[in-house]
């Protein structure tokens, strides 16, 4: 990832996937203001509302609205997560086990890895950079794996990387 990045004179980000992996630790999440205090009952539901939307435009807009009707506004502020400041900041993102990931999470990767030129969030509107690229890695068949939605499948093109021994590799450094 590095001298890929390199070359593009990026920045460069490697995410490591797993089950623990959030929609909120990719994305961003609303979090209160300094110094402000929160219902941890409030906290919770927009938890469960990042989670359980069925893309990040959704989670997002439905949390946003979420702070709105309980008057809260001036509570919460949205802090851009890893994913989402690469796509606005046109860094190199690389997502290592990606097949380890949870699929309702890893469903919402999808409009990081079309043609989405924008983002919404809380009425800002982030702009996608034209330098943001997405690279995942996998080893398929692993155990405690899943396979790839289709859609998220099909925007990236599949590099089998074959096993080296310690010979091959140093032959090829």
């Amino acid at each position: 990832g590095r001298i890929i990045a390199n070359e593009m004179g990026a920045p460069y980000l490697t995410l490591q996937i797993d089950r623990g992996t959030t929609t909120d630790t990719l994305i961003g999440s609303f979090v209160p203001k300094a110094g402000v205090s929160v219902s941890p009952a409030t906290a919770e539901k927009l938890v469960t509302i990042m989670r359980d939307a069925p893309s990040v435009e959704e989670a997002l807009e439905k949390a946003s609205m979420f702070i709105q009707l309980m008057g809260e506004q001036a509570k919460w502020e949205f802090v851009p997560g890893p994913l989402l400041k690469g796509f606005i900041e046109g860094w190199l993102v690389i997502l290592d086990e990606v097949n380890f990931g949870d699929p309702g999470v890893l469903a919402k990767l999808n409009e990081f890895t079309d043609k989405t030129l924008r983002i919404t969030v809380n009425g800002i509107s982030y702009k996608r950079n034209p330098n943001f690229v997405v690279i995942m890695t996998m080893n398929p068949g692993y155990d405690g794996t899943e396979c790839l939605n289709v859609a998220l499948k099909g925007r990236f093109t599949k590099v089998n990387v074959p096993q080296l021994t310690k010979s091959q590799f140093c032959d090829r450094m």
